[in-house]
């Protein structure tokens, strides 16, 4: 196995003790949409899971030293952190929780394939690229698979999107990588922790207002427990930007009647535009607070970040960028994912549209 250990991985006290095994990558070709993205050995996943894994535990139980779930922290206490490797749900970044089992679900799969998706994120804009290609990637990761029938042939993020393996050396990017993916799993956690306090139950698809309900409830739970701590929610724009490509939409269905079936009643959780919306317009009215353990930003960019979150709500409701992102896993190709190659993969979308 040709494995290189992340720059700052033994030693640095963030959220990652990353492990990097681009040359040891099984490659599942056979994973279905919606199953996790099977790019990944399982040995490596089980060694994350024994560093990374121990890592978000000892965070989360220094939340509850820190007065985070002063509300609730008998319930906080007994929550147990589970790193299974592999999801027991659908999804390529798939976290859950069992309230009545008072579990939280951190998938080590799920975790490493949003890890390498943030370090592509960085490193695009570290170069002066545009960050298209990600959603691309995911656009093509999500259809490729499934509704066209095309054999896999993108492969893993960091390879698919020529991310130099030794990218995570630049102590900035490793550093922005650390700041983004630490603020995802702390909303990701404080989320699903809303469900076990808040004793969600599960839902089935005939109770899909419920189902939006417990999920705005969760959501506002972790606004606060975020505010609480003072966590800059800066990794929640590009979490909820990559969920926005592989979520549902309308045109993975033959026609609008069929789309608003099961808006109504076939998403147990949905990301929705009102969710976004609300999550936003909290950010923005809290911006002081988020910055309180942060020095280095400021309120006017914590509500920058609101407003991007804002605008995603936009874009979740809006059903040209559903065909956008529709067209983007039909016409791409792997050549489209290199970095500055992004007008000519435009210009076929835009005719496909037409």
């Amino acid at each position: 196995m040709n494995t290189a250990c992340r720059s700052g991985a033994n030693t640095r006290a963030g959220w990652i003790p990353r492990v990097f095994a681009m040359a040891s990558l099984a490659v599942l070709m056979s994973c279905a949409h919606g199953a996790g993205p099977g790019f990944y050995a399982d040995k490596d996943l089980e060694q994350r899971g024994k560093t990374t894994g121990a890592r978000i535990t000892e965070r989360y139980r220094s939340f509850c030293k820190s007065g985070a779930f002063d509300d609730c922290l008998a319930t906080a206490r007994r929550i147990e952190i589970c790193f299974p490797i592999r999801s027991e749900v659908e999804g390529y970044l798939a976290f859950y929780s069992r309230p009545a089992e008072e579990t939280i679900s951190i998938p080590m799969e799920s975790l490493q394939f949003l890890d390498d998706l943030l370090v592509a994120y960085v490193w695009l804009q570290h170069q002066g690229f545009a960050i298209d290609p990600v959603f691309s990637y995911l656009a093509m990761l999500k259809y490729q698979r499934s509704v066209y029938g095309k054999p896999q042939s993108i492969g893993p993020p960091l390879a698919a999107l020529s991310v130099p393996v030794e990218v995570l050396s630049d102590p900035a990017i490793d550093a922005a990588v650390d700041k983004l993916f630490g603020s995802a799993i702390c909303w990701i956690l404080f989320h699903e922790t809303g469900h076990i306090v808040l004793k969600h139950g599960p839902q089935s698809n005939d109770e899909n207002l419920l189902s939006q309900v417990q999920e705005l409830a969760a959501d506002c739970f972790a606004n606060e427990k975020m505010l609480k701590i003072g966590a800059v929610p800066s990794g929640m724009i590009p979490f909820f930007s990559f969920q926005l490509v592989i979520d549902d939409n309308r045109f993975d269905f033959p026609d609008a009647e069929s789309w608003e079936r099961h808006v109504l009643t076939g998403r147990t959780h949905p990301l929705s535009g009102e969710r976004l919306r609300n999550i936003a317009a909290y950010v923005m009215a809290n911006a002081a607070g988020f910055v309180r353990e942060e020095r280095e930003f400021k309120p006017g960019q914590i509500v920058l970040m609101g407003l991007q979150i804002e605008r995603l709500g936009l874009l979740v409701d809006d059903s040209m960028v559903h065909q956008t992102l529709h067209l983007m896993g039909q016409v791409g190709t792997a050549a489209d994912l290199r970095p500055g190659n992004i007008s000519e993969f435009w210009r076929r979308i835009a005719a496909a549209a037409k």
